[in-house]
C-alpha cells in the first residue's frame, strides 16, 4: 500500500534490499562508451566525497551482496517533497535557451551547484533535473523562470549496489508524471514527488525512459546483466511497457551493439534511439530499422536523440574529441539532424556528455542545453 514519508528514508531503507550483482565489465574501446565509464568514475567519485554516506554504504556491503534483487522489487512509496534546499543558489554549469541559429535566447537560472540532466516539461513552465546531495541522487523542479526550486524525490546512485546509469528524468506527455532510472528499474512518480513506484523489475538493469505520446507506454533499454563502467551491456535491447501495468515486450532483437537511449516520436509511429555510436530510427513495433546518423571509421559517437514537437528533426550528442571537463569526464556538442533529409546542424557550444541531452522546448525552435562553461574545458595530451 503506498503511503506518505516526512523525508527520504523509506527511499534510502531499500537500498540496503537491492544486490550488488556487477560481473566485470567487458571491452568498450569506442568513444561512445568512454564516455560511459567517465561518467560511472565521475558518479563513483561523488559517491566516496560524500564521507557519511560512504559509510553507510560500507556498513551494509555485505547485506546487499548477499541479496537477491530481482527476488526483492524496490516497494511502492510516496515521497513528500522537500521546497528548501542548502545547496548553493546557482549552478556551476551555463543552462541557457539555444535557437536552432545558434544564439542565445537566454540564460536560466536558480538551478543548484552542479544540476544535472535537465529535462523540460511539455508545457515549458518547469524543469525536472538531477543532482548528487548526501551521497544519494536527487530529483529537482524548478520553474522556468528560475523559481520554485523544490527536491521532490530522492532515489539511490548508479553503483555495483543498485546497477544503472544516472538517465535524465522524463517528463510523462500531460506533465503529471515523471520517469527515471534508478537502482537498475525504471519508477514514475507523480510530478510532486508522490506515489514513487516501479513499472519494471527483475534482473538486469532498466534505463533511459521515454514516455509514448498517448502516455500509456514507457520504452527504455535493458541489460540482461550489469552494465558494468561502459554504462553499455552486451544483451542490451530496447524494451516497451505499460505505464499502468503488465509484460514488458523486446523491440529489439539484434544482440550485437548496444541498442540504447530511446525517445518516442511525437505522433508515437517511431523510436529513436543509439546503436553503437549511430542515431537510428525504427517504427514502434521494432520494425524497419535504419540509421539516420552514421558514423564512419573513429568517427566520435552520437548518442541521447531527443525529436522536436512537430517530429522533423532529431537534437543529439556528438562526443567532442581532444576536450575533457574538470573532471575528465568527456564533453560533447549539440546537433540536430532533419529527419527527412539528413542534414546535420551543429550548435555551438559544449556540454558535460552524455546525462546533459538538449531538451526542446514546446514551440520546437529552441532547445534547453545545459552549456558547459568553456574556461573550466581540460585539453586531453596528445
Amino acid at each position: 500500500m503506498m503511503h506518505d514519508t516526512d523525508g527520504y528514508e523509506d527511499i534510502s531503507s531499500f537500498l540496503g534490499r537491492l544486490s550488488a550483482d556487477a560481473p566485470a565489465p567487458g571491452n568498450a574501446l569506442d568513444t561512445t562508451r568512454a564516455v560511459r565509464r567517465a561518467r560511472r568514475r565521475l558518479v563513483h567519485n561523488g559517491i566516496v566525497s560524500a564521507i557519511g554516506a560512504a559509510m553507510v554504504v560500507l556498513g551494509v556491503g555485505a547485506a546487499l551482496r548477499a541479496a537477491d534483487r530481482s527476488a526483492l522489487p524496490i516497494p511502492a512509496h510516496s515521497v513528500r517533497p522537500s521546497t528548501t534546499s542548502t545547496a548553493p543558489a546557482s549552478s556551476f554549469y551555463l543552462p541557457a535557451v539555444v535557437g536552432l541559429d545558434g544564439s542565445v535566447q537566454r540564460t536560466v537560472t536558480g538551478f543548484p551547484h552542479d544540476a544535472r540532466a535537465l529535462s523540460m516539461s511539455p508545457d515549458g513552465r518547469r524543469i525536472a533535473f538531477t543532482i548528487a546531495i548526501d551521497g544519494r541522487q536527487r530529483i529537482g523542479t524548478i520553474g522556468t523562470d528560475g523559481t520554485g526550486l523544490r527536491f521532490v524525490a530522492a532515489v539511490p546512485w548508479p553503483s555495483s549496489a543498485s546497477p544503472g546509469v544516472w538517465s535524465a528524468p522524463s517528463w510523462s506527455p500531460d506533465g503529471t508524471h515523471i520517469a527515471i532510472a534508478a537502482a537498475g528499474q525504471i519508477l514514475v512518480m507523480d510530478a510532486d514527488g508522490a506515489h514513487l513506484h516501479p513499472v519494471t523489475s527483475g534482473a538486469g538493469v532498466d534505463q533511459w525512459p521515454t514516455w509514448s505520446p498517448d502516455g500509456s507506454t514507457i520504452a527504455y533499454s535493458h541489460s540482461a546483466g550489469d552494465v558494468g563502467e561502459s554504462g553499455f551491456g552486451p544483451t542490451e535491447e530496447i524494451w516497451a511497457v505499460p505505464v499502468s501495468g503488465g509484460a514488458p515486450s523486446r523491440l529489439t532483437h539484434n544482440n550485437g551493439p548496444a541498442d540504447d537511449m530511446p525517445s518516442f516520436s511525437p505522433d508515437g509511429s517511431r523510436i529513436a534511439y543509439t546503436r553503437d555510436g549511430e542515431i537510428w530510427l525504427m517504427d514502434r513495433d521494432g520494425r524497419n530499422q535504419h540509421s539516420l546518423v552514421i558514423r564512419r571509421g573513429g568517427a566520435p559517437g552520437n548518442f541521447t536523440p531527443r525529436w522536436s514537437p512537430d517530429g522533423s528533426s532529431i537534437a543529439f550528442q556528438t562526443v567532442f574529441p581532444g576536450m575533457r571537463t574538470a573532471n575528465f569526464q568527456p564533453l560533447a556538442t549539440i546537433r540536430v539532424a532533419d529527419v527527412s533529409t539528413g542534414r546535420i546542424t551543429l550548435l555551438p557550444g559544449r556540454v558535460a556528455a552524455d546525462e546533459d541531452a538538449p531538451s526542446w522546448l514546446p514551440s520546437g525552435r529552441a532547445l534547453l542545453v545545459n552549456r558547459y562553461p568553456p574556461s573550466a574545458e581540460v585539453r586531453v595530451p596528445g
